[in-house]
């Protein structure tokens, strides 16, 4: 959703998960709506235009969150901002300004990894919209807890591991960790391989749920390109292999179909078995009674190794 304006609109329940650049809301009534696919650009990213990534102006914004957003590029220009919440983003002192607008108490709040990730020195901004009022205030939070950071995750699957992929993506999201789920965030009304493509360029690791399926599906197999082909223009290393079954270490060359892809499919295999894969295959299946082992193993093996160094 790109160059687009929405003026004096009503949006209730709203769920944004596609990518949004120059757009604005002009004097709209917002509420109960979410919004977590803000893309930044930040400084010396090469931009066809100079544009603020999304625009609030004189908006009134209510029982709304933000979730995972860097906001350094966005505003909100004379918004009213109730009940509503920056959970995991980052602001900075131009992201928000109240402008002439004589704003009534406001109830907006930061969860303690927002205020870590923001520089907000305005005063004015603090005790009108957050009712903070001393200074030192991200000292203070610093104080009691730390400033978690974790890459940005695409995941890889075949559909018919989706059972497994949505419960590994329920429990990282729940852990902070910001995903792409093909199920959960796909665009609609763009082509299937420019969706992959970007999406593996866009994020930092690679998560690949090796099974029979994805290593025989055409689509997985495209990703696994794409992210070898990153890796070269790169040199950094991009794959996070774990494996639900044991075909990825089974599997001959001369098992692989069709011929005429049997060498790039190949290579693909060999990159994720330099990896140290995480074997997940006792979960697999997922019991109800396996689930607390299951999403323990998920932050053991998975979340606490992608933090960067």
């Amino acid at each position: 959703m790109d160059n687009t304006i929405f003026q004096k609109c009503d949006f209730s329940g709203f769920r944004l998960a596609e990518d949004l650049f120059n757009v604005e809301f002009l004097e709209c009534n917002i509420e109960d709506s979410h919004f977590r696919s803000i893309v930044y650009y930040g400084p010396g990213v090469p931009l066809e235009e100079s544009a603020h990534d999304v625009m609030f102006t004189d908006c009134d914004i209510m029982d709304s969150y933000f979730s995972s957003v860097d906001f350094r590029n966005s505003r909100f220009e004379g918004c009213t901002l109730y009940f509503s919440v920056f959970l995991n983003c980052t602001l900075d002192d131009q992201t928000i300004s109240a402008g002439d607008k004589k704003l009534q108490p406001v109830y907006a709040s930061m969860d303690f990894q927002t205020i870590l990730k923001s520089n907000i020195t305005n005063l004015q901004v603090l005790q009108q919209y957050f009712n903070i009022h001393i200074p030192d205030y991200k000292t203070r939070i610093s104080e009691v807890t730390t400033k978690m950071e974790y890459k940005k995750i695409f995941i890889s699957y075949s559909f018919k591991d989706q059972a497994f992929a949505r419960a590994l993506n329920d429990t990282l999201k729940k852990n902070g960790v910001k995903t792409f789920l093909w199920e959960n965030d796909a665009p609609g009304g763009e082509y299937l391989e420019d969706i992959m493509y970007k999406n593996v360029y866009n994020h930092d690791v690679m998560l690949f749920i090796a099974s029979e399926h994805s290593l025989k599906s055409k689509a997985c197999q495209f990703e696994l390109s794409t992210g070898r082909k990153k890796q070269e223009e790169n040199w950094n290393n991009i794959f996070f292999p774990i494996h639900i079954d044991h075909y990825l270490f089974e599997v001959r060359q001369n098992q692989i179909r069709p011929l005429d892809k049997a060498e790039e499919y190949w290579k693909n295999i060999e990159e994720l078995k330099r990896m140290n894969s995480q074997d997940f295959s006792l979960y697999s299946a997922l019991p109800k009674d396996k689930t607390i082992d299951f999403e323990k193993m998920v932050v053991q093996k998975i979340i606490t190794q992608l933090q960067p160094t």
